[in-house]
């Protein structure tokens, strides 16, 4: 009997034993979760990088550039990528611009330019300082004769809305899985598996944002003009620009997880839809210090301001804020 008592537990060992479980479960159980966040991460970001890397080796054709055949597919996917061409004039005695049909007469002096279409458009490459070639007028405009500055631009200038596409092209949404185009953006736009390559680890939809450089188009003038004139500035005259984020565990307060399910949702609309929404979230999240866009270029700042000239980051950047965690992606160049 005295040994039988001597190997039982006693009921204040029983809770120290306890105590102490709760305690590793206390300590582990973050742990694990910062694990398999971690864990998600890379897969996520595996699977960013898989698609950057799939477009910047896109397949050409001799006398083809990849920025070329990769603006060109775009526009075979969603016509339109660029608008038409919409010239503006501007009066050289009060420096104003106008539309051309308003400036009819050919005694006032003025000089053409066709305006910036959209944010992601580009006349010259993205970090160099715009020249006077023709084609080449900066989205800034400023006097005649002063030194053209570096352009304002920022990552979240590009646009994520043509994300399915350039999934497509880049084979994460597989010809051989998808028999159509349709059928493979409806899979983009409604299977939220946390294994599909077109989501990230938890079941949102990966976001490839897109930017591109070309020549103005000017209505009055050739537009091979402006395309030689691009290539002897900066060796090319064409290439798109490729950022990927994703939206991580946490969906921002205007988006839900039914919106992100259904096909029916608005995925393109400027400033609503939910892909320029994801995309504004990730840029916010991963994309800012202090307020400010921590990748863009900044002309009206001592000294000006060029990411790509000091980039903040390379490859993909993790962040967390107030609870949300996403990944942003460095733009990538594809000429």
């Amino acid at each position: 009997m005295k040994n039988r008592r001597a190997s039982a537990f006693t009921l204040i060992e029983l809770l120290v034993v306890i105590a102490v479980i709760v305690i590793l479960m206390a300590i582990l159980i973050p742990v694990i979760a910062m694990v398999r966040e971690q864990a998600r991460a890379t897969v996520s970001a595996s699977r960013l990088d898989e698609a950057t890397r799939a477009l910047t080796a896109i397949v050409v054709a001799d006398g083809e550039t990849p920025g070329f055949v990769l603006h060109r597919r775009l526009q075979e996917l969603q016509p339109a990528v660029v608008r038409g061409v919409l010239t503006f004039r501007r009066d050289l005695r009060t420096l104003e611009w106008s539309p051309a049909a308003s400036l009819s007469n050919p005694a006032v002096p003025q000089e053409w330019i066709a305006p910036p279409y959209r944010p992601y458009e580009f006349p010259h490459p993205w970090g160099s300082l715009p020249t006077d070639a023709p084609g080449d007028l900066p989205l800034q405009l400023t006097p005649p004769g002063t030194p053209l500055p570096l352009e304002n631009h920022r990552l979240s200038d590009l646009t994520p809305v043509l994300s399915a596409q350039l999934l497509r092209i880049s084979g994460i949404l597989d010809p051989q899985r998808f028999a159509t185009d349709a059928a493979a953006f409806t899979a983009y736009r409604t299977d939220r598996q946390r294994d599909r390559p077109w989501n990230d680890a938890w079941g949102r939809p990966l976001l490839l944002s897109f930017g591109l450089y070309h020549p103005r188009k000017f209505g009055a003038f050739p537009q091979d003009q402006f395309v030689r004139s691009a290539r002897v500035a900066y060796s090319y005259s064409r290439s798109i620009y490729i950022a990927g984020a994703a939206a991580g565990p946490k969906l921002p307060d205007s988006v839900s997880e039914a919106d992100i399910a259904n096909d029916a949702s608005d995925w393109t609309t400027a400033g609503t839809g939910l892909l320029p929404l994801l995309w504004g979230h990730c840029i916010v999240v991963a994309g800012t210090s202090d307020g400010v866009e921590s990748w863009r270029t900044d002309g009206s700042v001592t000294p000006p301001f060029n990411a790509f000239a000091t980039p903040p980051w390379s490859g993909i950047r993790r962040a967390r804020s107030a609870g949300r965690y996403c990944l942003l992606s460095a733009p990538v160049e594809i000429r």
